[in-house]
């Protein structure tokens, strides 16, 4: 009873899976460098090229595979990947990742050996190709988070960066305004000493023309 349980939950997440990305995935026939063979392209409306093809180079890595350049073509090929859901025997996949728009567009021929993948042909290994175009999907969803994480942690080294240039203007201002207290208690200090000065010189004024007065009586006197 157990097993049945695990095999209709395995079949029902592979039916909801299929249907998420039926509109995302097409079949069709393309010419690659082996001639016009039997291709699976997914669409990736939301990851650009160069972000698609270097998920797919990490991730087919994890496949045992060894991925080179086709010579004299765009493609890669990945020989001898063991991709246990779609066969049980290693397969090479011919892939190339292209711009679409705005996003991009995955393209895989898979030879299984002596034919290329299809659904009418293969459907068990078709079925099984979905889990693994999913589980790219989801390396691309961890990627994409990834950036937006490191982003969003850029964001915040700007505002830290922000805040720690108002906190030392904060400062700036704080030591002006004791600079400018000081001062104005200087300035207050010097201006009662200067209200000092101001009476007492005007008492020298006052008793310099006290001395004028007498000098000028002293000489009215002599003229007489």
């Amino acid at each position: 009873m157990k097993l049945l349980t695990n095999v209709i939950y395995i079949s029902l997440a592979l039916f909801f899976t299929q249907i998420a990305m039926a509109q995302d995935i097409v079949e069709e026939v393309r010419g690659m460098n082996l001639g016009a063979n039997n291709a699976i392209s997914l669409t990736l409306p939301d990851y650009d090229q160069k972000m698609a093809e270097g998920v797919w180079k990490d991730y087919i890595k994890g496949f045992d595979g060894k991925t080179k350049r086709v010579k004299r073509s765009k493609e890669s090929l990945t020989d001898d990947a063991s991709i246990p859901y779609v066969s049980s025997n290693t397969v090479d996949i011919y892939s190339i990742v292209e711009s679409n728009g705005s996003g991009s567009k995955l393209v895989l021929w898979t030879d299984l050996g002596g034919s290329f993948l299809n659904s009418e042909d293969h459907q068990e290994a078709y079925e099984g190709m979905i889990i693994f175009l999913d589980g790219y999907l989801k390396e691309l969803n961890i990627e994409q988070i990834k950036r937006e994480l490191k982003m969003e942690e850029g964001e915040l080294k700007d505002l830290e960066k922000n805040l720690s240039k108002l906190q030392r203007q904060n400062e700036k201002y704080h030591r002006e305004i004791e600079d400018w207290n000081q001062k104005i208690a200087e300035n207050e200090d010097l201006i009662k000493t200067n209200v000092k000065d101001q009476e007492d010189m005007q008492g020298a004024i006052e008793d310099q023309k006290g001395e004028i007065k007498d000098v000028e009586v002293k000489l009215a006197k002599a003229k007489n």
